[in-house]
Parts: C-alpha cells; sequence; structure tokens
C-alpha cells in the first residue's frame, strides 16, 4: 500500500533527510512557510509528527542538507495557455476555448554542452515523475555550506537557501504520474 507523506515521511527522517516537508496532495506548491528558502529552518520531529496527522496522503518535499546539491533537469515537451504579450491575460479562440501552445524545455542539451566543457557528472540517484528519460533531479554530495545557483537554461539548482525536491510517493500535478527514484 503506497501511501503519502504520513507513511513516508519518517522513512525519509530514518534516511537522515531531516527537510522532510509535507505539500498538498497531487501538488508541487506551497510547502509550510518558514521552512525554506534562506531563512528557512528544519522542522524537529514534533512538527513532523504534528504534519503527519494533518497531510496523511500529501506530497513530499525536501530541503537539501547543507551538503547535498540537487541539478533538476528539465527536458521535455509542455502544453501551456498563450497570454496577450501586454496584458498577460488568457487568450480564447472564437469557441471560448483556451489558445494553448507547445513548449520544449531543453535541459538535456545544456546539462551535455556543460559535460562535454566540464566533464561528466557522476552517477547518482535521481527524483523523476518522467520516466526513464533524463528530466529528473540529480543529487549529489558537495562540501557543506556552499552557495549555489542555477547552471544554464532548464538546468536549476536546488540547494539548502533554495527551492526543494518532490520525491517519492508524490504525485505530480502536471503528468499525473507518481515520482520515482531512478
Amino acid at each position: 500500500m503506497i501511501d503519502g507523506y504520513a507513511r513516508w515521511a519518517p522513512q525519509y527522517r530514518s534516511r537522515l533527510w531531516m527537510g522532510v516537508l509535507p505539500l498538498p496532495p497531487r501538488a508541487k506548491k506551497h510547502p509550510p512557510g518558514g521552512y525554506t528558502g534562506k531563512d528557512g529552518v528544519y522542522p524537529d520531529d514534533q512538527k513532523i509528527e504534528e504534519w503527519r496527522n494533518r497531510w496523511v496522503n500529501g506530497n513530499i518535499a525536501l530541503r537539501m542538507p547543507g551538503d547535498v546539491l540537487g541539478i533538476d533537469v528539465d527536458d521535455y515537451e509542455y502544453t501551456y495557455h498563450v497570454r496577450d504579450p501586454e496584458t498577460k491575460e488568457p487568450l480564447y479562440d472564437d469557441n471560448g476555448d483556451p489558445v494553448t501552445a507547445v513548449g520544449v524545455k531543453t535541459g538535456n542539451i545544456t546539462l551535455g554542452g556543460l559535460e562535454d566543457e566540464l566533464g561528466p557528472l557522476s552517477d547518482t540517484w535521481r527524483s523523476s515523475s518522467r520516466g526513464d528519460g533524463p528530466s529528473g533531479i540529480r543529487f549529489f554530495r558537495v562540501p557543506s555550506g556552499l552557495l549555489w545557483g542555477d547552471f544554464g537554461l532548464h538546468l536549476e539548482g536546488i540547494w539548502w537557501k533554495h527551492r526543494y525536491a518532490v520525491v517519492y510517493p508524490s504525485i505530480n500535478p502536471d503528468s499525473e504520474m507518481r515520482y520515482e527514484w531512478i
């Protein structure tokens, strides 16, 4: 039986992922305030238990410890709603349906260029809801406390002061697929 936050938060904590944060079910946004970003703190055991009772089937986000860097490779096609360039309001066709377009994220090309220049990354674990393709967050041990940024087009850094990783058994709201460890 696969459950959400209530079942899996202790599993992650026992593996020393101390920043195990709840998200609403089937969501990638809105972890509890005060636990992410430059001023965020790591939750204590009492807070985890409180969240387990509230977010039984919630998705799971991991805030990186100081010695872990996530490299998020976005490499896929996606559909988006077209907006008016001036007003930013969604555009609709004559039938009242939203006007959509297809975009492409090319993070694997960016990553390939960096690996050609700097050498290949080490094999590692990856969290992804997009199957066995190149998309997903790769996790690396790094010297503790370093400050990171993004690495190029569709290639983002996830580190202790910036962002978080959504992980198993969460469901991606865009793809409706379960995150997996690869």
